[in-house]
């Protein structure tokens, strides 16, 4: 059966995102062009804007389909051995074109105008239920401290993971992103489950 034209069109903006997540996690995002994105999956310029309509969709897109890869990666809130925001954390140090997006984007979509700002009011919602579910599940089997709030702490957790990732993208020598956020989480968890900083290299993959 013939695929429809919609769903070609979603095929063909998958490997567009997926090209582009490559190249920016790779140059960096002020060294990345729509040239650069447009060559590597043989279109022009023009007909990359013809799927995203501008520059600024494309990277907000390209953001987007991020989240989808980091949320196939890290799995179902609770099961893993280390919490969502640190495997993050730990995996967003081997990718700074991608941090350098992020933040950028980030600052730019506080205008409400912005093609981002809609995608990180809803990004921000659905990571605060995802991180605050985590620490609920950990509560439960004795793995994280039930008087904590687990809303409060999510939230906490959050802004500490963005404001890490601003100054990391000033300066990476400046601040060691996981090994700050372990010393913050061990806080609240029993001895029996503290994570060790040395688990940044040799952990599972986030």
């Amino acid at each position: 059966m013939a695929r429809k034209p919609y769903s070609r069109g979603i095929a063909s903006q998958e490997r567009i995102l997926d090209t582009a997540l490559g190249i920016v996690a790779k140059k960096g995002f002020g060294s990345t062009t729509l040239n650069d994105v447009a060559m590597a999956v043989e279109m022009t310029p023009a007909g990359l804007l013809h799927h995203f309509g501008s520059k600024e969709n494309l990277y907000v897109e390209i953001l987007r389909r991020r989240d989808v890869v980091d949320s196939q990666r890290l799995g179902p809130s609770g099961q893993s051995e280390l919490p969502s925001t640190l495997l993050l954390a730990r995996h967003n140090q081997t990718v700074p074109g991608l941090i350098h997006l992020y933040v950028n984007l980030a600052a730019a979509s506080t205008d409400p105008k912005h093609p981002g700002h809609e995608y990180f009011r809803e990004r921000y919602f659905v990571i605060q239920r995802r991180v605050a579910r985590d620490i609920e599940l950990r509560q439960a089997d004795g793995r994280f401290d039930p008087a904590a709030d687990p809303e409060e702490m999510a939230t906490t957790l959050i802004a500490l993971l963005d404001g890490l990732q601003a100054r990391w993208d000033l300066d990476p020598s400046s601040v060691d992103m996981y090994g700050t956020l372990v010393a913050f989480w061990n806080r609240f968890v029993p001895e029996s489950a503290r994570v060790q900083p040395s688990a940044a290299a040799t952990g599972a993959s986030a």
